[in-house]
């Protein structure tokens, strides 16, 4: 009966992230989000920044005490998030002074106005884990977008294997705002989260090719910022135990349908940390959604972003005296 219940648990979840994949990249897909011009063409779309300026809660200043540890947030549409503000609770909606996000070319309070991803969660949680240290969140993230749109030897071409190429190259706008971040002064570079994975599930090619490209992205990250050893964090839905078992479960296949890539992208990020130095999943498992079934809700968002902070926790205590990156 308890393996029962825990295949069924496997197969909710797995549901779970296939309806939303599934819908986010429809809804990314579809003509209304190609607005028409005025002669009833679709117009060319401008590209998203992949930055929220509703994250920032006013300029702060440089931290004159402690370390200034900043990390980089980056994905789709689980990472952009759909957390509320109006739900937060008070401590999260005023400025706190040891916490920043890199915001329309500098450092505010991270106080969001609008939505919210796992930043909000993760940010507080390392600032009770370091009381003394200022913490920084760099977050470029675009939802419905596959990682071909992220890697380093970017091309139109091959973003466009995942209807992506109109984005742009992701990965400068991310290099371009740590190196503003670093010239402002006093960071250290403490670790990249990655929260990815929905629009290459319904490609079997770019899903199986998944793993080498988490390579690239992870080694480009780490050569443009100068931490070679930067540790990389990359959050999950399930186990390998519990992906196995979903695998072979005969109802997968028909929950897959319309998404070939599914597994594949779950076993790469699995795989990761054996095939990439420095590397840890974090299992999030089923989190609370929103109505629409897609994104994780204002506690799922905040549970996400503690999740990642006890990962960040756990890799500084193994490591000994709380060093950073660089």
């Amino acid at each position: 009966m308890k393996r029962l219940l825990a295949a069924v648990a496997v197969v909710v979840l797995l549901a779970g992230y296939l309806a939303g994949a599934g819908a986010e990249n429809a809804r990314e897909a579809s003509p209304e989000a190609r607005p028409a011009n005025a002669e009833g063409k679709t117009a060319a779309k401008p590209a998203p920044s992949g930055l929220d300026p509703s994250l920032g809660g006013g300029k702060a200043p440089l931290p004159t005490t402690g370390r200034f540890r900043v990390f980089i947030l980056s994905g789709q549409s689980n990472m952009v998030g759909q957390g509320e503000a109006k739900e937060l609770t008070e401590v999260y909606r005023k400025p706190h002074d040891r916490i920043r996000i890199w915001c329309e070319g500098g450092w505010q309070y991270l106080v969001p106005s609008r939505r919210f991803g796992p930043e909000v969660g993760m940010a507080h949680e390392l600032a009770k884990a370091w009381p003394d240290d200022t913490i920084g969140i760099i977050k470029v993230a675009i939802g419905g977008t596959g990682i071909l749109a992220f890697v380093p030897d970017w091309s139109r071409e091959q973003a466009d294997r995942t209807g992506d190429g109109w984005k742009g190259p992701i990965y400068k706008t991310i290099i371009r705002c740590y190196q503003a971040a670093k010239q402002a002064g006093g960071i250290e570079l403490a670790g990249f989260v990655w929260k990815q994975g929905g629009k290459d599930a319904k490609s079997p090619d770019t899903a199986k090719e998944y793993l080498a490209n988490l390579e690239k992205l992870v080694a480009g990250v780490r050569k443009d910022t100068g931490a070679a050893d930067l540790p990389v964090f990359i959050s999950t839905y399930m186990t390998r135990e519990e992906l196995d078992k979903a695998a072979e479960d005969p109802s997968t296949k028909a929950l897959a349908q319309g998404r070939p890539g599914l597994v594949d992208v779950l076993k790469a990020q699995l795989d990761a940390p054996q095939k990439i130095p420095n590397v840890f999943t974090v299992v999030h498992g089923r989190l609370p959604l929103k109505p629409d079934g897609i994104h994780f809700n204002t506690e799922g968002q905040l549970t996400q972003g503690k999740l990642i902070a006890d990962a960040v926790v756990k890799y500084y205590k193994e490591k000994g005296a709380g060093a950073a990156a660089e």
